[in-house]
């Protein structure tokens, strides 16, 4: 007899919603990141390092993303309170708001990891509500590179050696937007691009809501 599942065997809830901005600003989206080409670079893990074993990709740095951040948060943090409600999560108010422009190209990926850091850091504020938008050329030149999120436990085999339902796979289309809480393990699958050229990557948005932590909270009164 196989026992139940627990909660962390299961995979956490998450949202997924489609056609999210208009078809003429994802498109101006996708126009502006293939001008800006030349700020793509390697991609850093949370710790600042580069470390393509882990994650391999690229992403905007060193450049003005001032307009289109304040444009996309216009669209994504009045979903915040509905998202609050569909995912559990529990209510908080939104602290601060973090954005990261990707690309993933021929081979690239993002091994599984979590949004939600917890080292010193973090004291002040932590993500609390993680989303993931989409937009890339239609039809898409590249294939994988699957949102797949992990349940909390890793999978167990049951008592017939198979493992159990541990991760749930999301295809990266194009103009959707994923949401799910931060603590919930994730990863990016590799990504098979056969021309390799930038234009035809699978672009991504990563935002990431924080909330106040209780302890400052306490410091501040």
């Amino acid at each position: 007899m196989t026992a139940p599942l627990s909660v962390l065997d299961r995979v956490g809830p998450f949202v997924v919603r489609d056609d999210v901005l208009p078809d003429a600003e994802a498109r101006a989206l996708l126009d502006w990141a293939l001008d800006h080409q030349a700020f793509f670079a390697e991609s850093r893990v949370h710790d600042g390092y580069y470390r393509p074993k882990i994650r391999h990709s690229r992403q905007l740095r060193d450049c003005d993303f001032t307009d289109w951040r304040q444009r996309l948060k216009h669209h994504f943090k009045p979903l915040v309170a509905s998202l609050i409600t569909d995912l559990g999560v529990t209510p908080f108010v939104v602290a601060h708001t973090e954005l990261d422009l990707a690309c993933h190209n021929d081979g690239d990926f993002y091994r599984r990891h979590i949004d939600m850091r917890t080292g010193p850091v973090d004291r002040q504020r932590r993500r609390v509500l993680s989303l993931v938008y989409y937009f890339n050329r239609v039809p898409a030149a590249f294939s994988g590179g699957a949102l797949r999120l992990h349940a909390a436990n890793r999978p167990l085999p049951d008592a017939n050696g198979q493992n159990v339902p541990g991760s749930t796979d999301i295809a990266p289309l194009h103009n959707r937007l994923v949401a799910f809480p931060s603590w919930m393990p994730h990863e990016v699958l590799p990504v098979a691009c056969p021309s390799g050229q930038f234009t035809d990557s699978r672009f991504s948005i990563n935002c990431w809501f924080y909330a106040t932590m209780p302890s400052a909270s306490r410091d501040q009164s």
